[in-house]
């Protein structure tokens, strides 16, 4: 194990999430008052990315032992620092309940301990957003997209992380493919966020929103949640097809920008998940139909987003 070499990539890492930490700062800077807690963990964790990166060395070797370490020590590290700005600005005093809500931020989980998410700051309701959004891809694919000379076997990095390949990569490729990934991940998050605003959500709202529903979260930033925007059809159906395209496999979306619209048709599996989703949508509206507490369109309405939802690991909600 090249323990050196895997120094010096979680250092980059680490460097490159203290720079993102400094959105939220900006945030609070112009927006609202700054909450310089942000600004204290940017810098401790670029002491501790900038350490390793010293002490470490670069290389472009790596064993699939050093590519489970990296992802491992990643996550764990990004955590830990994600929870500082929740635990030294005091808006979650316990450091358990700040880590728990990182951790759900960076694992695209959605849990959250906050009793009161009307009364937090904006500046953190946009960090937990963006928790989610680095979360949602794969912090490992994000580092094999901007980090350059890793070689061809940053293939183990892509393996470890098993968030998005499929068989048939060309492991020489990898990380150019995590290159157009990231902006396939990009123009998703680009599109949905103007439309979203488009059928009335504030931009506050629909930056978060979007970052949620891209990484299939559940975060929202309100207490209300999605139930704020039940009424508008334009915004649920935005919201569904976003769930149903993040819920997929970005490497399909990869070979559809390569080879055409017909890519999709050509993946078993897509096809199996878009049957999936059919079937249980047709189930439900069937279901909530013979109840009768419904009509036919409203059962439709509530059984394709609420299948969607659950079906994708979104965690939104329009009807009980």
């Amino acid at each position: 194990m090249k323990i050196q070499i895997v120094m010096h990539l979680v250092g980059q890492l680490l460097l490159l999430l203290a720079t993102i930490m400094l959105v939220p700062f900006g945030y609070g800077l112009l927006w609202e008052e700054p909450y310089y807690s942000f600004i204290t963990v940017s810098v401790l964790t670029a002491l501790t990315g900038g350490a390793l990166y010293y002490w470490g060395r670069p290389g472009t070797n790596y064993s699939l032992r050093d590519g489970f370490l990296i992802v491992s020590a990643t996550w764990l590290l990004s955590s830990l620092a994600s929870a500082l700005p929740f635990y030294f600005s005091g808006i979650l005093p316990s450091f358990i309940d700040a880590l728990f809500e990182s951790v759900s931020g960076i694992t695209a989980t959605g849990a959250s301990v906050i009793a009161d998410l009307d009364s937090v700051p904006k500046s953190f309701v946009l960090w937990r957003g963006l928790t989610h959004w680095l979360g949602g891809m794969g912090i490992i694919v994000l580092v094999l997209a901007f980090l350059k000379n890793l070689g061809a076997d940053a293939a183990h990095l892509f393996n470890a992380e098993a968030s998005v390949p499929r068989p048939g990569v060309v492991l020489p490729r990898i990380q150019s493919m995590a290159v157009k990934l990231w902006r396939i991940y990009l123009l998703f998050t680009a599109v949905c966020c103007i439309l979203l605003y488009g059928a009335g959500m504030s931009w506050f709202d629909a930056i978060n929103m979007t970052f949620s529903t891209i990484a299939t979260g559940g975060f929202t930033p309100n207490a209300a949640g999605t139930f704020a925007y039940a009424d508008n059809y334009w915004i649920r159906y935005i919201l569904v097809v976003f769930m149903i395209l993040a819920g997929g496999n970005f490497t399909v979306y990869y070979s559809v920008f390569q080879r055409g619209i017909k890519e999709i048709w050509y993946d078993f599996e897509y096809r199996m998940y878009l049957l999936i989703l059919g079937i249980g949508i047709m189930l439900i509206t069937f279901a909530l139909s013979v109840q009768g507490s419904e009509s036919f369109l409203q059962s439709f309405n509530d059984a394709t987003f609420m299948l969607i939802s659950m079906q994708t690991g979104s965690g939104f909600a329009v009807a009980d």
